[in-house]
């Protein structure tokens, strides 16, 4: 019986489109859930244990029973906003946003209370009036100004029972029905949230799997976050429509050991999985030595993508780990965007990169080299039979542009959305473009490429987007934020930009000076402390130039581009600059920037002096902290605190969740639990503390 089942679920799932023959991705789970409802369908990991699973049947049941509770508070169509810490919950409550036939909403985790901002912007844009909690994230918007305004009400999913299942109850979803919005700018105040229709997310998910070369016994392992549309659609919907196990995992346990994802990819014989780029360089910086029992030749296809591919990056990590099994064949390259859904093409990257003639690329030519130019990974093959139609064209012109030759990638597939939100003037710009000879609307990327040997190349972007670890950050935003940083900066002409290291992408931000005698090193760190704030990412270089110096175009507007060459090149004369060290590496010294990773002394019986040495070192600060400042505000993002907060496990021997706090914790108030723990742990009391002797690691 088991083998029938076996047989129909593979007849059903590979031999014809799935937009063929099912009308939404409830559908296809329906589908899993009847002919194998004990299959496991998904795994959460905690630190590497097992902790919830659900079966397909279960994974249908719980969705189903959100469903029905959210009818009783709205009705279809209706957005609704998802607000969990990464776990089943979050799975379970998109999924049952979409039997609801109402539009789920991605969006942050409340783990810190400054990205309010952002969420009351998305939920003004998309009127929602519901937001989607846990037990845990309860508290943390329960009593919050999100909470409190009009018309909007928490649902606990926590609280949801079997009482709710009920499978009469739900509303026909069809093909054309909005599913979800993906939000895509990094704003506060200006975000786009992307319509995709279960057409376009059953499209891609398809897209994926003949891409990739999926097939019945495919495993995935991951650890991005959910709310990011690699880990939700590009991972987990694409495991659970491919009726495959998926392991997952918190993104703060891989920042803080990164060995978990490896060795959670080796116990589970896992064959898809994906990072970042700065994912890849992690794993090799952090993994000094890789335990005899990780076995990496299970991977068939380990992708990297929503960032800047960097081919040093993945020969790297490919030589790192080939003798833990990684193959070759495993390594391939992702390119997409959240406006065609998340993937658009994908290869494999050792197979397929070239290097080309950086001036003739600059001249708008791609002619390759043997030797010397600029490395790139393909981006996918556009001549098989499955590719999305893409097209380089001419950005000024609209014209399509000749073979390889550099312009605006275009694309036309079932995967793209089918617009932005409320904003049907961009929509019809970004969405529904037409070349001469051809019938179809494409999307208009904004990335520059070319097709070379029928190959797909990104090797740039027109628009000023900057994007840091996978996130996407716009201009004008960070140079809201800097303005309203200090009050000397009100007003004053303001350019942002980022500038490719080694280590990723950095944040630059250019000032007009207007001849004033500042105080330069205070309005540095109130520049660093706001945009870290409002956006999460740490500024890492500051330049204050003459009005002049902030080029403009013929509209006025600040040419960031040709700042930010300027910068690259050291061409830009100004009165004063701030570096972080990875930029005072590539100015000042000529070499590749690296990662500091010393190995800390420390005393354990002065916790104080060693918490605000790590912190110092990890904010690049010349400053001793304030005790008294939370973590993000002394200059740390969610990657540093992550570090931390792996030091102090390894160094001290306890553990200390970030979620254990109501509000982000202060220096001192971490400097007091860890003490505590310490303490407990030795079972030594305070006056037994002087007796303490000196470790060093």
């Amino acid at each position: 019986m088991e083998d029938i089942m076996e047989y129909e679920r593979n007849n059903f799932l590979f031999d014809v489109p799935l937009t063929g023959k099912i009308a939404s991705y409830c559908e296809l789970l329906d589908h899993l859930a009847v002919t194998m409802p004990h299959r496991l369908a998904i795994q959460f990991l905690k630190k590497g244990v097992e902790e919830e699973q659900l079966t397909y049947e279960e994974l249908r049941e719980r969705s189903v029973c959100i469903a029905n509770r959210l009818l009783a508070s709205g009705q279809a169509g209706d957005r609704v906003i998802l607000m969990f810490d990464q776990g089943v919950d979050y799975i379970t409550a998109f999924l049952g946003c979409l039997y609801a036939r109402m539009v789920a909403v991605t969006a942050f985790p409340p783990q810190d209370p400054r990205r309010n901002d952002r969420l009351t912007a998305i939920m003004d844009d998309c009127a929602a009036h519901l937001i989607l909690v846990n037990d845990k994230t309860w508290g943390a918007l329960n009593s919050d100004a999100v909470s409190a305004r009009d018309n909007v009400e928490l649902i606990n999913v926590s609280e949801v029972c079997l009482e709710y299942l009920n499978y009469q109850t739900l509303p026909q979803v069809q093909l054309d029905d909005l599913a979800f919005l993906q939000y895509t700018s990094g704003s506060t105040g200006t975000p786009k949230g992307v319509m995709i229709t279960h057409r376009n997310l059953l499209s891609n998910v398809e897209l994926e799997r003949s891409n990739m070369g999926l097939h019945s016994k495919s495993v995935f392992v991951s650890w991005l976050p959910l709310y990011h549309d690699m880990g939700l659609i590009l991972i987990s919907l694409c495991a659970i429509s491919n009726a495959s196990p998926l392991y997952f995992m918190a993104p703060d346990d891989f920042v803080r050991n990164p060995l978990l994802w490896l060795e959670a990819i080796s116990k589970y014989k896992g064959t898809v999985s994906g990072a970042p780029d700065f994912a890849f360089r992690m794993c090799c910086d952090r993994i000094k030595t890789l335990p005899e029992h990780v076995d990496l030749s299970s991977l068939e296809v380990l992708v990297n993508g929503s960032e800047p591919i960097r081919q040093t990056t993945v020969e790297r990590f490919y030589n790192t780990f080939a003798p833990a099994g990684l193959s070759k064949n495993a390594m391939h390259s992702v390119y997409g965007l959240a406006e065609s859904t998340v993937y658009v093409s994908g290869v494999n990257i050792l197979k397929h990169n070239k290097r080309f003639c950086e001036l003739s690329l600059e001249n708008g030519l791609a002619v390759e080299r043997h030797d010397g130019g600029r490395h790139l990974a393909s981006c996918g093959r556009v001549d098989v039979e499955f590719a999305p139609d893409i097209r380089i064209v001419n950005p000024h012109t609209q014209v399509e542009a000749e073979q390889n030759t550099v312009g605006e990638v275009w694309i036309s597939a079932a995967s793209n959305g089918v617009g932005y939100w409320g904003r049907a003037a961009l929509s019809d710009e970004v969405f529904k473009n037409r070349i001469d000879s051809q019938n179809s609307d494409y999307l208009r990327t904004g990335d520059l490429g070319f097709i070379y040997q029928n190959h797909l190349y990104v090797c740039g972007r027109i628009k000023d987007l900057i994007i840091i670890r996978g996130r996407n950050l716009y201009p004008s935003d960070i140079c809201s934020s800097v303005e309203f940083s200090h009050e000397s900066l009100r007003s004053r002409p303001i350019s942002a930009f980022s500038v490719d290291t080694p280590q990723g992408e950095k944040l630059v931000v250019a000032i007009a000076n207007k001849g004033s005698a500042d105080d330069f090193d205070k309005i540095v760190q109130a520049i660093k402390k706001r945009v870290l704030n409002d956006h999460g990412v740490d500024v890492s270089g500051v330049v204050f130039v003459s009005n002049q110096n902030l080029y403009r175009t013929t509209s006025g507007k600040i040419q960031h581009v040709r700042l930010r060459d300027e910068f690259i090149h050291n061409a830009l004369s100004y009165r004063y600059r701030y570096l972080d060290e990875v930029l005072t590496a590539l100015f000042e010294h000529n070499q590749p920037a690296h990662e500091v990773t010393e190995s800390f002394e420390f005393r354990h019986h002065d916790v104080s002096q060693t918490l605000c040495t790590w912190v110092k070192d990890l904010s690049n600060s010349s400053e001793r902290p304030d005790s008294q400042c939370n973590l993000f505000e002394l200059g740390l993002d969610s990657l540093r605190v992550a570090q931390l907060l792996e030091s102090i496990e390894e160094h001290y021997g306890v553990t200390v969740e970030l979620n254990e706090f109501y509000e982000p914790p202060t220096l001192a108030e971490l400097t007091d639990t860890v003490n505590q723990r310490f303490r407990e742990k030795l079972g030594i009391s305070v006056e037994q503390e002087h007796k303490l002797v000196e470790i060093l690691v």
